[in-house]
């Protein structure tokens, strides 16, 4: 498949850092990808999105997205047509008093004729399972529900790339199980591009993909199997294997059959089962 993101030596630094944030990264992301960024607070992952999206550009080094440059400045609302973004605050990103209207903004702005926009609202409410709220206001809704709201929005832009920012970190277990089944979904079905952050470690283990970050540079990069099953480099990053994967190396360890590579609890519950 044909790379949707290009990054080259891209680095960044903030004007009032004395340090670069990016460190000359090289990323591709090819078509139809979920990709997981992990890494600890501080270590760039925020600002690597941000690139993405053309809301900051490299100070050194190129982002390319579907084949458009983002250091030119005419390319910048296509960029983010196409790479939509989600933020950790659902709150922050609702802008009208009914949800509707809130899924309609960014398509209108783009210019989006009226019964184009009437179809892409319904549409993008039917692909997030909202449809029934249509109507309601945006503050009646629970954390996961607005996030979905957000991710609907994105979609109503007919995007190729969604980008979640650590969308889930302020959302309890049920809301935050909403959210990834809706983006996992949109990536299967609709062959949407996922830059997917999270400091969640189990959030990431049906990605196609991980990249850990530390200190603005790319220290691991595999699938999910191959990134948990060197639990020394993951513990050197200060982070955890997914709490499934650290229940079956212990199990291991202390002589039981069992796969230490588990991710899921699924996978976990059988490996039990046959133990037993």
């Amino acid at each position: 498949m044909q790379n949707i993101i290009e990054i080259k030596q891209a680095s960044y630094k903030y004007e009032d850092e004395s340090q670069e944030v990016l460190h000359q990264i090289d990323l591709n992301v090819k078509k139809g990808e979920f990709l997981c960024v992990l890494g600890h607070n501080g270590c760039g992952k925020s600002t690597l999105a941000k690139l993405i999206n053309g809301l900051l550009i490299p100070t050194s080094g190129s982002v390319t997205v579907c084949s458009m440059d983002t250091r030119n400045e005419e390319l910048l609302i296509p960029i983010r047509s196409r790479a939509g973004m989600v933020f950790q605050n659902p709150d922050n990103q609702m802008v009208a008093t009914i949800v509707e209207e809130d899924v309609a903004f960014g398509p209108e702005n783009l210019g989006v004729e009226q019964a184009e926009l009437r179809q892409r609202v319904d549409n993008a409410l039917d692909a997030v399972d909202m449809r029934q709220f249509a109507l309601s206001a945006p503050n009646r809704l629970s954390g996961g529900q607005k996030q979905r709201i957000a991710i609907a929005g994105i979609i109503a832009m007919e995007p190729e790339i969604i980008i979640m920012d650590e969308a889930t970190s302020m959302l309890d277990p049920k809301g935050r199980r909403e959210v990834l089944e809706t983006v996992h979904r949109l990536n299967k079905e609709k062959g949407i591009t996922v830059v997917y952050i999270t400091h969640f470690m189990e959030e990431t283990v049906l990605a196609d993909r991980i990249i850990v970050m530390s200190g603005g540079k790319i220290e691991a990069e595999g699938t999910p199997k191959e990134i948990f099953a060197n639990t020394e480099k993951i513990n050197q990053l200060a982070l955890e294997v997914p709490p499934s994967t650290k229940i079956a190396q212990k199990l291991a360890e202390n002589g039981f059959n069992v796969d230490a590579n588990i991710l899921q609890p699924e996978e976990l519950l059988e490996e039990l089962c046959q133990l037993v």
